[in-house]
């Protein structure tokens, strides 16, 4: 959404594929979710909305450029640019093997610490001061899955760079021996929409 915001100054027409039905319904909820995208709508009258869809295929022309998105609804979206927003993937795979690392050009033989255990998702599973399964080990920012008291599950996951910050900080004084605790945080996240900020400290 803060791409399509953005980009609307210098776009002839933007159209928002998304599968949810609202923009940020998933975080915010339906109400506030309607809020936003009638805000992006009133605000900007270049950009359309195609929701509970998913781009299928892709078309182009003789010289390779994209030309159309056809949706899995079978809308035909003429086109010049296609950006997809598709989230993010932790990189440690190679946690799952660690010969892999040859492979990248690192000659590392596989320690006692490697590897290490990850969730099916590819995320670090930490202890309250950033520990991993190895002691030894510490993990923080997008890769850790961190205890939370504000966690429904106890859990999360939280990709802002604030958080991430305040892991590194508490990683670098567990491995001080100066330990402090991740339990007692408040995710929140932040964000401009359409000229709306848009900030948040919930429970996940």
């Amino acid at each position: 959404m803060e791409l399509a915001s953005s980009m609307q100054p210098i776009a002839e027409h933007i159209t928002i594929i998304t599968r949810d039905k609202r923009p940020y319904s998933a975080v915010f909820g339906e109400v506030v979710g309607r809020m936003i995208q009638q805000r992006i709508i009133g605000k900007h009258k270049n950009i359309t909305f195609r929701s509970c869809d998913i781009v299928r295929q892709l078309n182009g022309d003789a010289e390779n450029k994209v030309t159309e998105v056809i949706t899995l609804k079978k809308a035909s979206i003429p086109c010049e640019v296609v950006v997809f927003c598709i989230g993010g993937i932790p990189a440690t795979e190679f946690l799952l093997n660690p010969y892999r690392l040859r492979s990248w050009g690192i000659d590392q033989r596989p320690t006692k610490s490697l590897p290490l255990n990850v969730t099916a998702k590819g995320f670090i599973p930490v202890n309250e001061f950033m520990q991993t399964s190895d002691p030894d080990v510490l993990a923080a920012g997008d890769i850790a899955k961190i205890p939370l008291n504000a966690s429904v599950s106890q859990f999360a996951v939280v990709g802002h760079w604030g958080m991430a910050e305040k892991m590194g900080r508490l990683a670098a004084m567990a491995a001080m021996d100066k330990k402090e605790s991740i339990l007692d945080s408040v995710p929140f996240f932040w964000t401009v929409v359409a000229g709306v900020s848009i900030r948040y400290a919930i429970c996940i």
